[in-house]
């Protein structure tokens, strides 16, 4: 609840959020036309744990809530982020993560994720995914203050909340690169992109980027 309360008071304001909270599926949507105001509405009901849902035993449908979230866009945009609050485990969904990864590539959309330090298995697909699309994943370590946040993407360290802006730097700033082929790409193919600066120190830089190149013509 607090990394959502977070988000919701860091980012700046004409930046446009909406909300989907999920277990096996949408439980409630807050769409992006509807404000800040009506989600931080909803967040506050959230706040009453199980209470603040109907009874009975829920699963998680990660991957289904994903694509979800992704329809929610309707056209998406260059630069647009989904950013998951989870244990990162699935054991409902009725896609795997290879498809979500192929369906948010070819969107653009980058996936974000923050994770509860020390789950299992599930974790290491969200990761993936969230590499996968040039997003970045934090793990959180523990109930203190100030807030802990740990970066598990590329170049990752320990940071203090001060700090934690810069999770929101990488949603809000991007670049676009164009790049050109020797020939066309047939099916999803894993490609390395290097940083190269002469001369200068880059310790501290962090490169990231989609890690799969989707289907498309030679020349970019």
């Amino acid at each position: 609840m607090d990394a959502s309360d977070d988000l919701l008071t860091r980012a700046p304001a004409q930046i446009p959020i909406a909300l989907s909270v999920f277990s096996n599926k949408a439980e409630n949507k807050v769409g992006f036309n509807q404000g800040r105001a009506a989600i931080a509405a909803e967040l506050a009901v959230l706040r009453g744990g199980r209470k603040a849902l109907p009874k009975g035993e829920r699963g998680t449908a990660l991957w289904d809530s994903v694509l979800d979230a992704l329809e929610m866009f309707g056209t998406p945009h260059l630069g647009d982020v989904i950013y998951s609050i989870t244990d990162g485990e699935d054991n409902e969904s009725k896609h795997d993560y290879r498809k979500v990864e192929q369906a948010l590539a070819s969107s653009g959309v980058r996936l974000f994720a923050f994770l509860p330090r020390g789950e299992l298995t599930g974790p290491q697909d969200l990761r993936e995914a969230v590499a996968m699309t040039g997003g970045l994943s934090v793990t959180f370590r523990g109930i203190i203050s100030p807030l802990l946040v740990l970066f598990t993407g590329p170049g990752g360290g320990s940071l203090p909340q001060p700090l934690h802006d810069a999770l929101y730097r990488e949603m809000a700033v991007f670049y676009r690169l164009d790049v050109e082929l020797p020939e066309a790409v047939d099916k999803p193919r894993d490609w390395d992109l290097k940083l190269e600066a002469p001369g200068k120190n880059k310790k501290g830089w962090n490169l990231v980027y989609p890690r799969e190149l989707m289907p498309c013509a030679a020349g970019r």
